[in-house]
């Protein structure tokens, strides 16, 4: 008998979860975008969903959209904020944050922007101060995870926040890893956007959430349709997100 110890990689679906779903994948199966009854019951299913999930986070249901996990949300974040940011700003992020973060910043980077990784120390904490140390005049975005996914450090994040918006940046923050671990409180945070999935809290694979503040600038990746309030296209996958 072997004894599972990565569920910093993924969990088991819960069984109370596999529950709430099953229903969705068949008798109320319709697409939430649709006028007539089973759309309409999908529709209210997800937006109990999202409203849940708001609750848990500090924010309002409005600033939350539906992906298809955690890479999606991060790279939707840091593109979707790019292309209006524009392409000769510059960007910081931590040295050790996740590949969804990472390989974004180099797609940035592709399209003309600057960036820079502020390096964490011994502990493998980023500390502000070389956070505001990497910025420069034109810095427009900064990215922290809240937990780190190797080694659990966890990151300075409601510091790094202010010191990027006393500077003019927007900033998000990678908080899959620390969703049902610590306390995620969007608004003491103070971020921009916020990555999340559900497979690292006992949810399927193949969902996530991207939190962005009511007011921030944004391009969406993903177009047609006009779902999650025409920021990411294509019929939500309602079983998922209950």
């Amino acid at each position: 008998m072997s004894i599972y110890l990565d569920h910093n990689a993924t969990t088991p679906v819960d069984p109370a979860v596999l529950e709430a779903m099953r229903p969705y994948f068949r008798e109320a199966f319709g697409n939430p975008s649709s006028v007539h009854g089973p759309g309409q019951r999908a529709r209210a299913a997800l937006d109990e969903a999202r409203r849940t999930l708001a609750g848990v986070l500090g924010c309002s249901s409005g600033e939350l959209i539906f992906t298809s996990g955690g890479t999606e949300a991060d790279n939707t974040a840091l593109l979707g904020l790019g292309h209006v940011l524009g392409s000769e700003g510059h960007v910081v992020i931590g040295a050790v944050e996740h590949h969804a973060v990472l390989d974004s910043a180099e797609v940035l980077e592709g399209l003309g922007m600057r960036v820079s990784r502020a390096r964490p120390g011994p502990d493998g904490i980023v500390d502000p101060a070389a956070l505001e140390e990497a910025m420069e005049e034109d810095t427009v975005l900064v990215a922290l995870m809240l937990a780190n996914n190797e080694t659990g450090a966890l990151q300075p994040v409601a510091e790094a926040a202010r010191i990027a918006h006393r500077r003019g940046a927007l900033i998000h923050c990678d908080a899959v890893q620390a969703l049902g671990k610590v306390p995620v409180d969007l608004q003491e945070l103070d971020v921009d956007t916020a990555a999340l999935t559900g497979h690292k809290i006992y949810g399927p694979k193949g969902i996530g959430a991207l939190y962005i503040r009511e007011g921030t600038p944004f391009a969406p990746l993903i177009h047609g349709g006009g779902q999650e309030y025409g920021r990411r296209g294509g019929t939500v996958n309602v079983p998922l997100a209950v």
